[in-house]
């Protein structure tokens, strides 16, 4: 599902005005994307009709690195 070949991450997203309203910090799609990369062959599904739990589980990484960099509040 994620290929770590053909990705690069950094600092400088480019956001759009409506993705920026939620994702004002890149770190938080970095972390979202390192998790499919780092845990994607032990939470990928075998088919597109279960994505949710592959991206549920990025989302929850997410969360976590959240909850790390910036506190408990951030992460509720």
């Amino acid at each position: 599902m994620e290929n770590t070949s053909c990705t690069t991450l950094t600092t400088d997203i480019i956001l759009d005005e409506k993705v920026s309203l939620d994702y004002n910090f890149p770190h938080n799609i970095i972390s979202h994307e390192l998790a499919h990369q780092w845990f994607g062959d032990l939470v990928t599904c075998n088919d597109w009709s279960n994505i949710s739990l592959n991206e549920g589980f990025a989302t929850y990484s997410e969360a976590l690195y959240l909850e790390h960099s910036k506190g408990y509040d951030e992460f509720q």
